[in-house]
């Protein structure tokens, strides 16, 4: 579980880094092109801006879901473990109570 954990965290940088720069990439183009004056260019670029954002926002939903659906299972996992180690306590201290008496 431990790659999981450690791919898990180094997608979620790579999120964040595409989160920051993104969308000062695609204003960069689109104010560079209304400067420069290419309405044409302009138009299309906006389109395939949106496009571009909306496709990422829909990847980056469905990897999101799939990572708390993960968090969630690892969470179920160490609260069995948690269980059975109270129980194994249990029974340890039951047994040293009996022998303790002997």
């Amino acid at each position: 579980m431990d790659k999981k954990i450690k791919d898990t965290l180094a997608q979620a940088s790579y999120w964040a880094y595409a989160a920051w720069t993104f969308p000062f990439v695609a204003l960069t183009i689109l104010i560079g092109e209304i400067l420069i004056g290419h309405e044409t260019w302009m138009g299309a670029m906006a389109i395939a801006v949106v496009v571009t954002f909306v496709i990422t926002s829909v990847f980056w939903w469905w990897w999101a879901l799939s990572k708390i659906v993960f968090m969630i299972k690892a969470t179920q996992q160490v609260e069995e473990n948690f269980n059975e180690l109270k129980s194994e306590l249990t029974r340890l201290s039951i047994d040293l109570n009996q022998n303790k008496n002997k």
